[in-house]
């Protein structure tokens, strides 16, 4: 439930966040696109586990072309039942990420980023006896290195390892994705 509301606050900014240019008279908007992907999520002390996230990409009029603003939500949550135990850990990121892509004239462009971002943390544990429910929220400080490719393409897919250093631990997600790039140019005939 959470997760959905927070991809519905997050699409609901971008888009928010697209349509005055449309309003001022320009035709030019700065979503550049979207990217789905999932994760693996390394949490420090803990087994791997799996993950969503959904972000958006803005490109503002202001900056370099090579300069991308990244805000993104991200979804993980991992069970573990055993002998009438349950334990339960939630994790839904609200943030963003500004990212550097280097220009190649390969298949694939490289980029690193930095970013912040807020975690809802959610533990439990329940036994037959007893209840436990502790909620916090983080703030996190946040890196980004990746490789796309098809970036001309209507569709495109990208891999990349993202760092999370929260307070008191750390994350490490491997993100394999697809992108959707709305300002694709026709290539030259």
């Amino acid at each position: 439930m959470r997760a959905s509301v927070f991809f519905a606050a997050v699409t609901a900014a971008v888009l928010c966040h697209a349509l005055p240019a449309f309003a001022q008279g320009t035709t030019e908007s700065p979503l550049t696109g979207f990217d789905f992907y999932s994760s693996t999520v390394f949490q420090e002390g803990q087994t791997s586990f799996s993950g969503l996230g959904l972000r958006g990409r803005v490109q503002h009029s202001r900056l370099v072309n090579q300069v991308d603003l990244l805000p993104a939500v991200e979804y993980w949550q991992t069970n573990v039942s055993a002998l009438g135990f349950r334990t339960t850990r939630r994790d839904a990121m609200l943030g963003g990420f500004a990212r550097w892509t280097f220009p190649t004239s390969h298949a694939y462009q490289p980029y690193l980023g930095a970013g912040l971002g807020v975690h809802f943390l959610h533990n439990a544990v329940e036994s037959p006896d007893v209840k436990l429910d502790n909620d916090v929220v983080r703030g996190a400080v946040s890196a980004l290195a990746g490789l796309a490719f098809g970036t001309d393409q209507r569709f495109g897919n990208f891999v990349e390892l993202e760092f999370h250093n929260l307070t008191g631990e750390r994350q490490l997600k491997f993100n394999v994705g697809m992108s959707w790039n709305m300002k694709v140019k026709p290539a030259a005939q």
